[in-house]
């Protein structure tokens, strides 16, 4: 935890098993993986395809790349030394990429809710995985994302959907 504070990371912890509780990133791994996938069924070079999609930018803003390196990268397609240069407001930028996160925060939380606040030994009903019947169960740990249930085995399970 020391190493996030040192660098100003808020680090947010999803709960196992429930890879919804982290939308943006899993959209994110969904696109490079059916990118890397294509392209080895194409047989192009995986490097390249990861290059494409690190130089694509965004609809108001420079791309990944651009904003990391200060410049734009060069590709396989011809380009003039001039184009390599930075063109760009570093502040500007940072002021867009900002504003589009306050956005896409918005849209990410659109639906969600506060849920009530469960404590050790109460009784709940929970599924284990999404297509399962619902079971009776006791709370017999809180943590910060999941609980873990007594049912013959422990179950942990996100506080969201499965309670």
């Amino acid at each position: 935890m020391n190493f996030f504070r040192e660098w100003g990371i808020k680090h947010h912890v999803t709960p196992p098993l429930f890879p919804g509780a982290n939308g943006q990133i899993e959209r994110a791994i969904q696109t490079v993986k059916n990118s890397l996938t294509k392209a080895a069924e194409e047989g192009k070079d995986l490097y390249v395809v990861l290059l494409d999609y690190r130089i694509q930018p965004a609809k108001d803003m420079p791309s990944p790349a651009e904003l990391l390196k200060g410049r734009k990268l060069r590709t396989y397609l011809p380009s003039h030394p001039g184009q390599l240069k930075p063109t760009f407001d570093v502040e500007r930028a940072r002021e867009a990429l900002r504003k589009r996160r306050i956005i896409q925060n918005k849209y990410a939380y659109k639906h969600t809710t506060v849920l009530p606040v469960l404590h050790q030994n109460a009784k709940v009903w929970f599924k284990h995985k999404m297509k399962e019947p619902w079971k009776q169960g006791t709370i017999i740990q809180v943590g910060p994302t999941s609980l873990i249930q007594n049912k013959r085995r422990g179950w942990r399970c996100c506080k969201e959907k499965q309670i």
